[in-house]
């Protein structure tokens, strides 16, 4: 196994990590916390494509991966920033697509 091909899949690995972390916080009530883990999300989706174009590596489970992970920063986490008793029932229409 080349551990070069596998940093990037590693950073999108790190992505995911930090959205669901957001969504859970956000979840808690505490937004800023929340806000920290999106900010820190986005910068791990930038840096894995970064990674995969600076190592020249590309795969099948990267592309499926960087996918998976953009989905809690994407759908979840700002949906679960609304500030409302139905916050949760919204983010549980989103999760249903998923």
């Amino acid at each position: 196994m080349n551990l070069k091909a596998q940093l990037p899949n590693f950073i999108t690995l790190l992505n995911l990590l930090s959205g669901v972390m957001g969504i859970i916080w956000v979840l808690e009530g505490e937004l800023l916390y929340g806000a920290y883990f999106v900010l820190l999300s986005a910068t791990f989706d930038f840096f894995d494509g970064f990674a995969a174009r600076l190592l020249k590596v590309q795969s099948d489970m990267g592309k499926e991966l960087d996918s998976l992970a953009e989905f809690p920063l994407a759908y979840c986490q700002e949906s679960s920033c609304i500030p409302s008793p139905r916050r949760k029932l919204i983010l549980n229409f989103f999760l249903s697509f998923a």
